[in-house]
């Protein structure tokens, strides 16, 4: 039986010289011996068999889904997940304006580690034409994605039609 679960980690990457070590534990009680496995995303990490995994530097890469296995002759029992997640600062590079064409942000994380599609998922791109008021409206703008060179591309056809707009990228 599983007396305790490993817990969620959340961690800031500010550039590549950060070394962010991570440790999960888990711990079980019942008929010795007692083997432990963990995993990420649902599957073994090999050689990872002690109640204590250690992850000794996390980038976007290790962000997921750890949980271990422990078995013994009565049989096996496995952990609650515990979500791992590395949030990395955007760093936005000057706007492209070329009339006839949508405008185009590119971004990408500030610690110099490329971009990818996966990396989609994590972040949103929102716009508003107004940032004095006090209730501002965002709006979240869904298309446009793209990986250019390691960065995140996004163009927004839609700003041909306005005097002014204003973005903001937003990591999850």
């Amino acid at each position: 039986m599983i007396t305790t679960h490993p817990t969620n980690v959340t961690l800031m990457r500010t550039n590549a010289n950060d070394v962010l070590p991570v440790t999960l534990s888990v711990a079980a009680s019942g008929a010795a011996p007692l083997l432990y496995q963990w995993r990420f995303n649902g599957g073994d990490l090999p050689n990872e068999t002690n109640t204590t995994l250690t992850l000794t530097n996390v980038t976007r890469l290790s962000n997921g889904l750890y949980s271990a296995t422990v078995t013994n002759v009565a049989g096996s029992a496995v952990s609650s997940n515990a979500l791992l997640r590395v949030r990395v600062p955007q760093q936005v590079t000057p706007p492209v304006f070329t009339p006839g064409t949508p405008f185009r942000l590119r971004f990408g994380d500030a610690d110099g580690e490329l971009a990818g599609p996966v990396d989609f998922s994590n972040l949103i791109v929102q716009a508003t034409t107004n940032v004095l008021r006090t209730n501002t409206v965002w709006v979240t703008l869904t298309n446009g994605f793209s990986v250019v060179n390691g960065m995140i591309q996004f163009d927004d056809p839609s700003v041909t039609n306005l005097n002014r707009r204003y973005y903001r990228v937003i990591e999850r």
